[in-house]
């Protein structure tokens, strides 16, 4: 008969809790080179970079086109196109030929130039993107200060402020 060792079993590890350690690490690293490298004054400030970071992570999170105004506002196409369209302006025969050496001879050689900048052009729209889903919640943000800011200054119960230094009464 086979003896069964009864030791007890390791604890369970909470790897979430681990992820999350490693998480906050790798952040604290990063704002330190931030910081080391001449970036914005305010991330030494660990609450500025970590506030800083949660609004990227959550626009980037949320970075669907569908969501966003800007795009909407703008006047013309603003995504790059990102299929090659060939086309000749010259009808008949010779428009044909012009479109089979196209296709047929040059496309195959340039090949590789306009997979490159295909590759370039959809990382500039993912940029694109993520920067108008931030630009769109700190446009959200600003109205929701600004609000805030107008209804405090109407409210009857507020106190008047001493002047700051240059703004006088008479200067506004």
């Amino acid at each position: 008969m086979a003896r069964v060792d009864a030791s007890p079993l390791p604890e369970p590890v909470d790897a979430e809790a681990i992820m999350t350690e490693v998480r906050r690490q790798v952040r604290a690293d990063l704002r330190a080179r931030l910081v080391a490298h001449g970036a914005a004054e305010e991330f030494s400030d660990p609450r500025v970079f970590d506030e800083v970071d949660g609004l990227f992570r959550r626009t980037l999170a949320r970075d669907d086109r569908a969501r966003l105004l800007l795009p909407d506002a703008l006047d013309e196409r603003w995504a790059p196109e990102l299929a090659l369209r060939l086309s000749t302006h010259r009808p008949g025969p010779v428009g044909s030929s012009i479109l089979f050496v196209k296709r047929r001879v040059l496309q195959p050689l340039l090949r590789w130039l306009f997979e490159y900048a295909l590759e370039n052009f959809r990382r500039q729209d993912r940029v694109n993107v993520a920067l108008m889903a931030c630009l769109q919640s700190l446009a959200a943000d600003h109205v929701k200060l600004r609000l805030r800011v107008d209804a405090l200054e109407r409210s009857p119960h507020r106190e008047r402020e001493t002047p700051v230094s240059g703004d006088t009464p008479a200067g506004r």
